[in-house]
């Protein structure tokens, strides 16, 4: 499949006024955001693989940073909710921790980066509507995969590829993206940044960051999990460090998909 994508940097209004409000601890599923940007969402806390982290979308906690320009910082605040959303300093919870830069000139995998609790208790390791995750599996075309989202909340929808290719236009540049999963649409602007699980588990199977009118773009775990695992096992990579310590979990998690 090769398609355009856009990853919906203008939200729209929420089903559900809760996911676009000031909510403590931040659970996966509600508005949160880098201090330039709009709104996104919060996917979910990683600690359930023993990373003390939140996991979102680069354009949406780093501001679509790519190799090319940098336009956020490792330390910036992040804003729960998001600005568009009302956000302002008041309602920092935490910081940007780590990045993978967007390549506009290459091919990517992730939309990715993560942000760090300002302590423990501000950020819930629940998704809202789905639940405490259980574990990580993989989208197979055919699977019933769900989201819970800033826009349009708790949504399902059927896998349709694992292998697709793309065109995102993220307003001021354009960067192709390969080996992504397409669904059924099930997202909408201001979900960008949302975890997608399969229906079991919950087990994490990926990440959504674009969609048209017809489909929905995410990226797989997997790949998260390659970039990620560098960084927390001590050295630096993407946007810089994170001062993160993995757990057995997430150890033998990336022994499986060969970082070992």
């Amino acid at each position: 499949v090769s398609l355009m994508g856009t990853p919906w940097i203008v939200p729209a209004k929420s089903v559900e006024a809760l996911r676009q409000s000031v909510v403590r601890p931040v659970p996966g599923g509600v508005s949160i955001g880098h201090p330039t940007i709009t709104a996104g969402t919060h996917g979910v806390s990683l600690r359930f693989l023993g990373i003390n982290a939140g996991l979102s979308n680069n354009h949406v906690l780093a501001a679509g940073s790519t190799f090319q320009q940098t336009r956020a910082n490792i330390g910036d605040p992040i804003y729960q909710p998001g600005p568009h959303d009302g956000g302002r300093d008041v309602d920092i919870v935490g910081n940007l921790a780590w990045y993978n830069p967007i390549d506009v000139e290459g091919s990517n995998l992730i939309d990715a980066a993560l942000w760090q609790p300002t302590t423990p208790d501000l950020m819930s390791e629940e998704v809202l509507d789905i639940g405490v995750p259980s574990g990580i599996g993989t989208a197979n075309v055919g699977d019933i995969v769900q989201k819970s989202g800033r826009t349009t909340g708790l949504q399902s929808a059927e896998v349709i590829d694992i292998n697709a290719t793309i065109s995102v236009n993220y307003g001021d540049f354009k960067a192709d993206f390969h080996n992504q999963i397409i669904t059924d649409i099930m997202g909408g602007p201001g979900d960008s940044g949302s975890a997608v699980f399969d229906m079991t588990g919950p087990n994490l199977v990926g990440l959504l960051f674009a969609g048209s009118n017809y489909v929905t773009v995410h990226n797989h775990i997997g790949n998260m999990l390659n970039a990620i695992g560098p960084v927390v096992n001590g050295g630096g990579a993407g946007g810089g460090a994170v001062q993160i310590t993995a757990g057995a979990v997430l150890s033998t998690l990336l022994l499986s998909f060969g970082l070992g």
